[in-house]
């Protein structure tokens, strides 16, 4: 979607809102490293934080810990007191996800903390009935062997414990900053959190969940930077 001068990107699992010179800057950070070289920290001297994450689930510490391999500047903004809390339960990862915790060279220890999965039912939540089964004991050979890694199941906060203690930017990780809006102007994005502390950077990345406060704002800046484009239903 594009509304003017706001560009504003929806993937699966986080959402982004970068301005014009961010994304001019950043179009190619996948595959041009000339480009992903004047996205660096030392490139912008005025620009001291490049990135905000909003969330320090699963989805924000893996983003983190993929910045600073690229030297990004980010600050983390945490709704919680703590960023590996013993909350949720067991997390399954299977070989897309493993690929990448591999490159981030986590997969050893995943592997350690996990075990493999012998099966695996959907339960209906309301009634608790089960929906359906597929029993996965012993497919280990042939997970490995066709796409090159096996499934793992860990406690979800067993995982981010992992992320986390390889973060070395320890000062960019702020707990108990749950935000309240994001504005932002042709070069640089402000987000305003409930403790009324403000951070800047030149793009906002959510990966604050399904209630996602920065979803939200996103959609309030789309109508009112295009008002009629959006109706209240498209952008709940």
């Amino acid at each position: 979607m594009h509304t003017r001068k706001t560009h504003i990107t929806w993937y699966p699992c986080s959402y982004t809102s970068m301005t014009d010179a961010a994304l001019q800057n950043s179009s190619h950070l996948n595959t041009d490293p000339a480009r992903l070289e004047l996205f660096r920290m030392d490139t912008f001297e005025k620009r001291k934080t490049q990135i905000i994450i909003v969330g320090g689930g699963l989805t924000g510490l893996t983003l983190a810990l993929m910045l600073e391999r690229v030297n990004i500047s980010y600050i983390l903004l945490e709704a919680y007191p703590e960023l590996t809390s013993p909350v949720g339960a067991a997390i399954g990862i299977f070989a897309n996800g493993l690929r990448i915790m591999d490159q981030l060279g986590l997969l050893d220890e995943i592997e350690a903390t996990g075990f493999e999965p012998v099966r695996h039912e959907v339960v209906d939540a309301e009634s608790g009935k089960k929906v359906f089964e597929l029993q996965i004991r012993g497919l280990a050979g042939y997970m490995r062997e066709r796409h090159g890694y096996v499934a793992a199941t860990l406690p979800r906060h067993g995982l981010l414990q992992i992320i986390e203690r390889r973060l070395q930017k320890r000062s960019c990780l702020l707990t108990s900053k749950r935000v309240r809006e994001i504005e932002q102007t042709d070069t640089r994005a402000t987000v305003t959190c409930e403790d009324g502390s403000q951070y800047e950077a030149q793009m906002v990345v959510g990966c604050d969940g399904v209630r996602s406060t920065v979803r939200r704002e996103m959609w309030r800046l789309a109508r009112e930077a295009s008002p009629g484009w959006f109706s209240k239903e498209q952008s709940r």
